[in-house]
This record gives C-alpha cells, structure tokens and sequence, in this order.
C-alpha cells in the first residue's frame, strides 16, 4: 500500500493562518501600545511517533529520542482575555527506526528485493511559521498580560529530513503541518514556565541507490521510501516576556 497524502490539512492551516494573519494585522493598528509584547521561549520534550506508512506496503514502528527548539514572536492584545501572535519557530527532532524494510528494484529489469536495514536514523528540522492565540486570566497591576495563559495555533512547516544509518542516506525537503496547544505560567511578569502539545506531519520521499547481496549474488537496487510522518510531542519550556 503506498503513503496517504492529506492534502486537506494543508489547505486547512493555511485558511486558518490567513484569517488569523488578518486579525493581527488589524490589531496592530488599533490595540494600544501598552497591550503588545515580544516574546522569546526554548523548550524541550519527547516525541512519540505514530506508526509510519513506510511506502510499498512496508510499515514501521518508530521510536522517539527527543525534541528542542525556540521560538520568537510578537503578541498583541485584541480584548482582555484574548491575544494574537505572530511567530517563528525552529527545532530539532531526532528518532530511530528499528528496522527499515526497503522494497527496491534492480535497474533494468522487473525483480524486486525486500531488505532490512536495520536500525537507522531519521531526524527532521521544520522551521514554521506560527500563528498562536492566547487566552490569559490573573490580570494584575504587576501582571498586565495575565499570568496564567493558555494558548494553541497552527502554521505551515519547511521541513528538511534524513535517513541513515545501514545502507540507506539520504535527505529529503517538504512542506507539512505543525500544531501546538499550551499553558504558561509567568512566575515573574517577564519570564514563566510552559508545558505545550504539539503534533506535526510532513511526506518526505527519500530515494537511494545501493548494492545488496541476495541468494549470494550482488545486485545494485534502487530503493525508494515515501513516508508519512506523524508525531505527537508533550514539550516544557521556558520564556522571557517584554
């Protein structure tokens, strides 16, 4: 069975991103000044990925290592209890899979050779634009922004990933999804504490040309993996607020 694509989420985030990029930008013209604020934040976490459709009916369970990465933005107030920023996002994703069963084909002929890498590596970097929304509750005098927040949003990832490990190497440059969901905490009115959700997806096509031993004959074989990433993430982090 080959890879399920899902064009819909993509169209979804994207809609999703331009209305609330309206409504920032908006607000920018009419929130007062006092009510916007910059925002820095690191954060690491676990991933856990789903089982990955590896592409020609090969399927694999993938085990999660960790997670980190930052983000910068720019907050702005719309009502009391209701805030809309603007973000970049960079992290890192590091994962293995146990065993990489490849189906590839020898150049010029029809045979096809199934084989087990073994364990390799497969680790993304998406960089993504986020538009998040923030709920804040505890205003105060010393606390203007509210210092309990909660928060989610959405954006569109540019995604580079690799494969290695065994006799596979190779890279690959997507488009995918990334979603986060989150509470902060602000201990102080510059700097708190978060625990955030987060889930993404991406398509990578990796492609890779090797020579194998089969029935005691060496043959080069073209193997190819279309795969559909999908991993869920619980995260903690911190962040400066000004």
């Amino acid at each position: 069975m080959g890879s399920t694509r899902k064009p819909w989420m993509f169209g979804a985030v994207g809609t999703g991103l331009c209305l609330a990029a309206a409504l920032l930008v908006a607000s920018t013209l009419t929130a007062p000044a006092a009510r916007a604020e910059w925002a820095i934040d690191a954060y690491l976490g676990a991933p856990f990925p789903d089982s990955q459709d590896l592409g020609g009916g090969n399927h694999s369970e993938i085990d999660g290592n960790v997670t980190g990465g930052g983000r910068v933005g720019y907050f702005v107030s719309l009502l009391r209890h209701f805030d809309v920023g603007a973000f970049i996002d960079v992290s890192g994703v590091f994962q293995d899979i146990p065993h990489f069963i490849r189906t590839g084909t020898i150049p010029g002929t029809s045979t096809t050779i199934t084989f087990d890498a073994g364990d390799i590596d497969f680790n993304f970097i998406p960089i993504t634009p986020l538009i998040l929304a923030r709920v804040p509750f505890g205003h105060t005098n010393e606390f203007t922004h509210g210092r309990y927040q909660f928060y989610g949003g959405a954006g569109p990832s540019l995604v580079w990933s690799e494969v290695n490990g065994g006799i596979i190497d190779d890279q690959s440059l997507d488009l995918g999804a990334d979603v986060r969901a989150g509470f902060n905490f602000l201990i102080f009115p510059s700097w708190g504490v978060f625990t955030e959700y987060r889930f993404t997806y991406f398509e990578p096509d990796f492609n890779d040309d090797t020579t194998v031993s089969a029935s005691g004959n060496a043959a080069r074989v073209e193997f190819k993996a279309d795969v559909d990433s999908q991993t869920h993430y619980i995260m903690f982090g911190t962040g400066l607020r000004f």
